[in-house]
């Protein structure tokens, strides 16, 4: 049975250091909301990326979770 959950996926450009210990992420972006499945929320990141820098050009991505589980 597939539920509504929320989720919460982040895009920045690093972070940079603002005091001692502290960190701030540079050009942060949220997307956020209730999705039937993820595959929605991950298409509006794409598109996102996809608009806002040149992808061909683009080394590494970096992805950060919770360390939940996909589980059907």
């Amino acid at each position: 049975m597939k539920y509504n959950k929320k989720t919460l996926i982040y895009v920045h450009e690093g972070r940079e250091l603002i005091s001692e210990d502290r960190y701030k992420l540079k050009n942060v972006r949220y997307f956020t909301g209730h999705y039937m499945n993820n595959e929605e929320l991950w298409l509006q990141v794409a598109d996102y990326l996809e608009e806002g820098y040149e992808m061909d050009k683009v080394k590494k991505i970096y992805l950060s979770g919770d360390g939940g589980l996909k589980k059907d």
